[in-house]
Parts: structure tokens; sequence; C-alpha cells
């Protein structure tokens, strides 16, 4: 257990000591079921095994004949060995409510988190100390407990790939469960949050293998036998109230925060720019502002001042697992007339994530496309090519260095371009390796002449059919840097 406790330590600290820059944007929902998995995966299945191995300790070593000569009999054993786990419950709790909490001070978290829910990691973990205890009465061998952590570990992450069609949350039936999961986090409104009944669950479930190791000791008074029936119904009903499809209302607020989402939104107005998103995102506009103010810097004033607008979006209607939520199309038609109605027309895409250079990055360059090519977000993956490649890579990386390193971080897991799908679709842009090279070339140029030059020459730069070549010719740029480009959507405009 001392082990455990480390580990978990270790688990949470380390992300910390290494500047994990997500970790400034938490949302507490999503904070709340990793606190909940690791809790209960490393100290649950601690308490599983040192359990077991407690209870089977006499029988291994040969000693359960001398024991029997004690004054307790072998059920008052097994019912010590089941109260030895309940301070595991507090002091889980202690620790897993200073870590909830701590994260949930920061300044930029988003969403809450109920006592009842943080209650969940600390009760499964005794319930996973009761089927130790339950185990050893069964068998005494010594991988049994290692073995049923393991296979619960692959049951609970096997239950995201193999999700039933019919919505049904099977994942509910495990000691340790989380909510539906999506490609990126859903604003809280829209989670399906069941931990209340999930921490009955916890509850039921410890009394009915507590007694069922009772049972198994030779303990069997009427009353144990009659406690365990009405406590098996108990779980069974429990289970079933967890494990049924969403409600209609959480299925249609999903779908209408999917395709028409202003509704649910709040929005403000800095200057020319209109930033909307669930409320409780409220706390990263300050964040996205100064992205896209950076991002501006690169723009001529005039195209500058014009009105913008900046939306959350994400994939709320397909959950994981149910076959269709990975790489759904986006619903540009309904997104338009949605912004069309709230007043903000063609608005640039942000998402449920941010911190991470790659999230600074995403923001910078979809905003770079809609001023560039004063389009709509795309229905699917837009190469973005010729010269408004570079310029919408050129203005997304003067947003920050971090954004400028968000860019290196994903042009190192490809190959030569880089796509990006965009808030759980498959809608976004990709640029071709030649447009970075040119990039790089012109990194290299004084800034301030450049910066002369992009304003110059702003409406030839970001005309569709301006290409590369004549691009670099604009910019100074030797043509003969410029490589094959290797995509068939953009060779004519390279």
């Amino acid at each position: 257990m001392i082990g455990g406790f480390l580990t978990l330590a270790l688990a949470w600290l380390l992300p910390t000591w290494f500047g994990d820059q997500a970790a400034a944007y938490p949302s507490m929902h999503e904070v709340n079921q990793s606190v909940q998995l690791a809790s209960a995966f490393i100290l649950g299945g601690a308490a599983l095994i040192v359990s077991h191995l407690a209870v089977t300790r006499a029988t291994r070593h040969g000693a359960e004949a001398l024991v029997a000569t004690l004054a307790l009999t072998r059920a008052q054993r097994i019912a010590a060995h089941l109260l030895a786990l309940v301070p595991l419950v507090p002091l889980t709790g202690i620790i897993v409510a200073a870590r909830v909490m701590t994260i949930g001070a920061d300044p930029h978290a988003v969403g809450s988190v109920a006592p009842h829910e943080m209650a969940v990691g600390p009760f499964a973990v005794l319930l996973l100390g009761a089927v130790g205890v339950l185990l050893g009465s069964a068998t005494a061998l010594t991988v049994t407990g290692p073995v049923t952590v393991a296979l619960l570990f692959f049951a609970t992450f096997g239950s995201v790939l193999f999700a039933p069609a019919n919505g049904l949350r099977i994942q509910a039936l495990l000691p340790v469960t989380y909510d539906e999961v999506f490609l990126l986090p859903i604003p809280s409104a829209l989670v399906d949050r069941r931990d209340d009944w999930h921490l009955l669950y916890l509850i039921a479930g410890t009394a009915l293998i507590a007694l069922a190791a009772l049972l198994a000791s030779g303990y069997r008074p009427l009353w144990s036998k009659v406690t365990a029936f009405l406590t098996a119904v108990a779980v069974g009903v429990v289970a079933w109230i967890q494990v049924k499809p969403p409600d209609q209302t959480v299925i249609e607020a999903r779908a209408t925060a999917t395709s028409t989402p202003a509704s649910q939104q709040v929005c403000e107005r800095r200057s020319e720019i209109t930033y909307c998103a669930w409320p409780e995102f409220k706390p990263w506009f300050d964040s996205w502002d100064r992205i896209a103010r950076g991002a501006l810097t690169r723009v001529p004033p005039d195209v500058a001042a014009q009105p913008l607008a900046v939306r959350q979006r994400v994939n709320a209607a397909n959950p994981l697992g149910l076959g269709s939520g990975t790489i759904s199309k986006a619903p540009v038609d309904s997104w338009s007339r949605d912004d069309e109605l709230a007043g903000t027309p063609n608005a640039v895409i942000a998402e449920t994530t941010w911190g991470r250079p790659e999230d600074e990055f995403g923001l910078a360059s979809r905003l770079a496309y809609a001023v560039v090519s004063g389009n709509p977000p795309p229905a699917n993956i837009a190469a973005v090519c010729g010269a408004q490649s570079l310029v919408t890579l050129w203005i997304a990386v003067g947003a920050s260095e971090s954004a400028k390193a968000g860019l290196e971080e994903l042009r190192s897991r490809g190959g030569g371009g880089v796509f990006m799908t965009t808030a759980g679709f498959g809608t976004g842009v990709a640029f071709t390796h030649a447009s970075f090279v040119l990039l790089r070339a012109m990194s290299e140029l004084p800034e301030n002449s450049t910066r002369e030059k992009v304003f110059a020459s702003w409406k030839k730069l970001t005309e569709p059919s301006t290409t590369l070549h004549q691009a670099a010719e604009i910019l100074g740029i030797a043509t003969a840097r410029i490589p094959p480009v290797g995509d068939s959507r953009c060779q004519e405009k390279e």
C-alpha cells in the first residue's frame, strides 16, 4: 500500500515537474475522471493484492492449523480483514480531495466537481480491497491478485472500444467507471453524470462482496443470507439505472451543441473580435485573445480591423466506440446558418482543449486561414495551397513562440506536410512540405522588411491563383529552394 501511495503521488507530480502546459487549463470533469481512474487502479489494485495476500498468509506458510487454535473463528478473521480496509476510504479521500481542489484552484480551470463525485475513487478502493478478501477465501495462489487487477484494467479500457451500438454504458458495471468518451472533452452540461448512482453501486457492491466473503468462510446465519439477497437486488437495480442510454433531453442537447451551439453559449466582444463559448470556458477568452492579437500583428491594419468571431465547437453527438465519433463530417451548413443568426458569420473554430503549443498553433492557423482565404471552416480537410499557404503559416507562427513550437511538434509527428483535424470532426486544414521550406526561408529574412513586403503585396499574396514561386519572388526568396510539392491538390499552385 505504501508503494501504491508513492506511485500515485509520482504519477501526479511528474507532469508538474516537467511543465505540462495543458495542466494549466484543466477541465474539472476530465480531471475528476482521471483522478478516479488513477486512485482506483493504483490504490485499489494495491488493496486487492495486499488483502488477498493477508487473507492467504497462513495457508501459504502452512500455518493454517496453528491459526485455527486462536480464539477468533475463520469468519471473525475474515471480518477483521474487511474492517482493516475501512481506513483506506478517508485516507484516499483526503488525497483525492487535495488533488482535485488544488487543480480546481487554478484561475483557468473550467467546470466543477461535486463531493459525491470525488467519493467514487475512495469507495472503489474499498470495493477492490473487499474483492481481494473474497478471492482469498477461494484461492491461495499468489498470482490471483495481480491477474485480477490486470483483467480489470483491460476490461475497463476495452469497454471504450467495444461499447454497444444501442448506447448501453456497460463500463458502469465495472468498479472503476467513466462517462462516455469523446474525441475531445464536452461541456459539463452535456455530460450524462451518474457518479451518484455509481457511488451507491460501489457501496452496495462492497456490502455484497463482504457478505459473500463471510458466507464463504462458513458464517451462514439466516440474516446474512437474507441481507445478501436484498443487497444483490439493490446492486442489480442500481446497475441497470447506470447502464441505460442517456436521456433524450441529453441526446438533444448534444445534437444542438454539435450543429447549432450559439443558443447554449455566451459571447464577449473585444474590439473587433467576438469570442463565444460554453459558459464554463469563459476564463479561456484572455488566452484566446492573446493568440488572436499576436496573429493579427502580421496582418495589414485595415484587414485586421475587420470584424472577426471565434466560436467554440465540439463533436458532442458521437461518443467514441459507437462507430461514428472519430471522423464525423463537420455540419458546416448548420454552423453557417447558426452563425448568421447569432451575428458572427464564418466564425473561427476554438476547441474544448487548451494549453498545449499545438492548441495555440491550431487556433492561430484557423484564424489566419479565415483572414487570408475569407472562407468559412471547411467540411473536410482543406488543402491550403500556393501563396495562401505560406502567408497563413507565417501569420500563425507569429501569434506566439508557443504557437511556433506547436507547429514544430506537429511536423515532428508526421511526414513532410501537416494536416490537422478540428473539434473532433474530420475538418481542418493541410499544408504541404514546400510551404514549410519557404516559411523557414522567410523566417531568415528581417522581420520588419518581410512585414512591409507582405503588407504591400497583401492582395496578390492572398489571391488563390498566386503560386509559391510568385510569392517567393515577391518576398525576395530564391525560387530554387522550393522542393517538389508531392500533393496533387496543390501542384498547379506551387
